[in-house]
């Protein structure tokens, strides 16, 4: 569920939607996104200048849940930006664990999923796959467009190009917003 909002104590949050989680359910609180890249047409374009928090997560246990307001049972550690996409994702806790058909996840929507996890505290056996293909970040997409004037054997120097120009495309998702 993504996260809309952090309470005045740091052990609280708001979510969009509460409803698939208890109390006592141990969670991932994680910013999926948040970074800023170099946007200059330079050889740097794409370095990430500062990370902001994207990639920070950590676990944490409800201890009560009022509407969509969410309270655990230690204050959270991480400092998160909500422009970065942050969600509250379920992570189930297994004394052994069998994978008997292949485990995946929800898929990525801009705002929740992208993630498969668990934990155990014995022993995990695998008898399948745990697969993560193609939930995650969207890529670029597809496009060529090209009108007759293409000529593919200039020489460009520039390092991303602005729609509409026939070189252009869509910038796949990442840890930086697409620009």
């Amino acid at each position: 569920s993504s996260v809309t909002a952090f309470g005045l104590c740091a052990n609280n949050i708001t979510v969009t939607n509460a409803s698939g989680f208890t109390v006592g359910n141990t969670v991932i609180i994680i910013q999926m996104q948040g970074a800023v890249i170099d946007e200059t047409n330079t050889a740097g374009f794409g370095t990430v200048s500062n990370y902001q928090s994207a990639g920070l997560w950590e676990k944490a246990t409800i201890a009560a849940i009022n509407g969509n307001e969410v309270s655990f049972t230690k204050n959270l550690l991480n400092s998160y930006q909500l422009s970065g996409k942050v969600q509250m994702v379920s992570l189930p806790v297994y004394t052994d664990a069998i994978v008997t058909s292949v485990l995946t996840g929800t898929a990525w929507n801009g705002s929740t999923g992208g993630i498969v996890a668990l934990e155990t505290t014995g022993s995990l056996t695998l008898n399948n796959n745990i697969n993560a293909s193609g939930i995650g970040l969207n890529g670029g997409s597809n496009t060529q467009v090209c009108p007759n004037s293409c000529n593919f054997t200039t020489n460009e120097t520039a390092y991303y190009f602005a729609a509409p120009t026939f070189r252009a495309a869509a910038k796949g998702q990442g840890i930086a917003a697409t620009i």
